[in-house]
């Protein structure tokens, strides 16, 4: 089955036509089935890009939040006004059950996320990696087959890149993923937590990196020099597309 991801909001600059953010949001198309994941930080931006990009907010399945930071549910109410029947899937985090209930009284489903569920027909093979750790936050991310093997999306990687990569692998019986697309969260660290960290995506044996968003200039530097040809360079408006 082919494969289609759209960026609709990133801080690394793609598609001039849009306007860059610090956020992340995406949307993965499967044959009939939408996903958005994440809704980047300012609404007016969302908006703005997903209305350049050509894309039907009322025509996607699921709504897949991977974790509450403002930077990645900006969006929300724009989505609420156009779409009112796409199931939310959100990490579990009691803290944010107000906002749970703000999006069920719009009159969409909302399910809360702890363990690995499957997302969309089974024959599809995407799914939630369930909540990896609650630590620094709640975060789940996405992952979905191809003929190379698994793919993971994620907003903020919290949990690490390598123990999300390290679930994904568990979970599927494989011993590498193919792409790991979204933020990497290396943008605080210094040289040497860089190099260090860099090291533990490799030794996770992640073969593509679509590294973005909160990764940080310096990193995705790194990443670039080290992966070559397998560095994808995210950004606003890029599109991949695989089987």
């Amino acid at each position: 089955m082919k494969k289609r991801l759209t960026v609709i909001v990133d801080n690394n600059p793609f598609d001039e036509r849009l306007k860059t953010d610090w956020g992340f949001s995406a949307l993965l198309e499967i044959e009939d089935l939408k996903i958005l994941f994440d809704l980047g930080n300012e609404l007016r931006i969302f908006k703005d890009n997903v209305e350049k990009l050509g894309i039907d907010l009322s025509e996607v399945d699921y709504l897949f939040i991977s974790h509450y930071d403002s930077d990645h549910i900006g969006g929300l109410e724009y989505f609420l006004e156009k779409n009112s029947t796409a199931t939310v899937l959100v990490p579990y985090n009691p803290d944010y059950f107000g906002l749970n209930e703000d999006i069920e009284n719009s009159g969409l489903k909302v399910e809360v996320v702890i363990d690995p569920i499957p997302i969309g027909p089974r024959d599809y093979k995407v799914f939630s990696t369930g909540v990896v750790s609650s630590f620094p936050r709640p975060e789940h991310s996405l992952y979905v087959f191809g003929k190379e093997g698994y793919s993971i999306i994620a907003g903020c990687s919290h949990p690490k890149v390598w123990n999300i990569a390290k679930r994904v692998e568990e979970l599927t019986n494989f011993d590498y993923i193919d792409m790991y697309i979204g933020g990497y969260h290396f943008y605080r660290m210094n040289d040497e937590e860089i190099r260090e960290a860099v090291k533990k995506v490799v030794e996770a044996r992640i073969r593509k990196v679509g590294a973005c968003h909160c990764t940080g200039d310096k990193a995705r530097e790194v990443l670039r020099d080290l992966y070559g040809d397998n560095f994808i360079d995210i950004g606003v408006g890029k599109v991949l597309e695989w089987c």
